[in-house]
């Protein structure tokens, strides 16, 4: 079957000026390379010892998450001490912070909880859905070329057919015309905004491409980890069987330790999901805290915009470093910011040895910088 269709942006978001448009592209994913798990950030300690940095003076930028978390309030002992409580108040904060009351003022109580769950991480999510949708031999799995890579590795290890299609950086819209192989019940993985490239789709543009997968009675599965910067973009709240939306706690928030996230869905995908989870998966100091956070609409407010002058300084920095690479592209999203040139591994090995740590992608094609705190831009800026 081909699929003759494209999808265009109709907002306009800003990106980097450095890079061309061109179409999206498939290529078929190599099923007989082993199947090994993805390399992630979040290491510092081990980078420490392999460049004998002390931990005290390392600036660990491998993980893309707020530098200035979200203030841990004064825990009860009763916290501590008894199991985790379902009816502790956490799920409606969540459900009010990621606009999802229109479920609650469906007039069926129980309508919320068939079609949302909060889980132990996004990531947990992403390795249970394989064991929720179809089987491996009749349905392909497509996920960005680039992108995190547990969506991948997921789906590889449970014996889906997976293909990989090209995100281009700056590319705002989606063309899917060239992908022939696109059929009925096919699942297609959109990391939004995507990590490491940076490439953000607004909100419009994911519901066009929702209606095709719902033409082909496939599923749409929209990883929004990295959304909360932007939520005008967030399709969480759209209703429809075929879309699976996942959100993070950890990364706007600051809190990676916590594991927590949130996860919707048609009901029949969400009771798989709760028959995978164990008794008390979400512990219960991380659902005080998070109920705390989603519910400080004050403090998510001033974060977005201290977020936002951060990375306008981090890209002041990152330009000024990249000037004396005989090539560059930076790519930049609220959390995080991507260096793009053909020194990538030269330059993240050049940064590690000041203790400076960043995320060198698997491709080996690029640097990500999360953001750092003020004091830690002025050590990267006399790199």
């Amino acid at each position: 079957m081909k699929l003759n269709r494209q999808i265009e942006s109709a907002l306009p978001i800003e990106q980097s000026s450095l890079v061309q448009e061109q179409p999206l592209k498939p290529s078929l994913s190599q099923p007989s390379k082993p199947v090994t798990k993805p390399r992630h950030g979040g290491n510092a300690l081990a980078m420490c010892k392999q460049y004998n940095i002390d931990p005290a003076d390392c600036i660990d930028l491998t993980a893309a998450i707020n530098p200035n978390p979200y203030p841990i309030p004064d825990i009860p002992a009763s916290v501590w001490q008894q199991l985790p409580q379902e009816h502790d108040d956490l799920e409606e904060a969540a459900v009010a912070y990621y606009g999802l009351d229109s479920y609650l003022n469906s007039g069926n109580p129980t309508h919320l909880h068939e079609h949302y769950m909060m889980v132990p991480g996004s990531s947990w999510a992403i390795h249970a859905l394989p064991n929720c949708l179809g089987e491996s031999q009749r349905n392909t799995v497509w996920v960005p070329a680039q992108g995190f890579a547990e969506h991948k590795y997921a789906w590889q290890k449970n014996g889906f057919s997976v293909q990989t299609y090209e995100q281009i950086e700056g590319h705002l819209g989606l063309d899917l015309s060239s992908v022939e192989d696109l059929k009925a019940g096919d699942i297609f993985v959109l990391i939004n905004p995507n990590n490491p490239t940076a490439q953000l789709y607004d909100k419009a543009t994911v519901l066009k491409l929702l209606k095709i997968i719902e033409d082909l009675n496939g599923y749409l599965i929209v990883d929004e980890a990295f959304m909360d910067c932007t939520p005008e973009h967030s399709v969480m709240q759209i209703q429809s069987d075929a879309l699976i939306v996942m959100r993070s706690f950890g990364k706007f928030f600051g809190l990676a330790g916590t594991r927590l996230g949130a996860i919707k869905a048609n009901s029949t995908i969400i009771q798989k999901l709760k028959d995978q989870l164990p008794p008390w998966a979400i512990n219960a100091p991380a659902r005080y805290i998070a109920k705390c956070a989603y519910a400080d609409s004050q403090w998510q407010q001033q974060a977005r915009l201290d977020l936002k002058q951060a990375g306008d300084q981090l890209g002041k920095v990152l330009e000024l470093i990249s000037q004396s690479l005989p090539d560059f592209q930076l790519e930049k999203a609220v959390l995080f910011q991507t260096l793009y040139t053909s020194h990538a591994k030269k330059l993240h090995k050049q940064l590690a040895s000041k203790g400076i740590f960043t995320r060198l992608l698997d491709s080996e094609e690029g640097v990500r910088f999360g953001l750092p705190t003020e004091t830690e831009l002025r050590k990267i800026e006399a790199f």
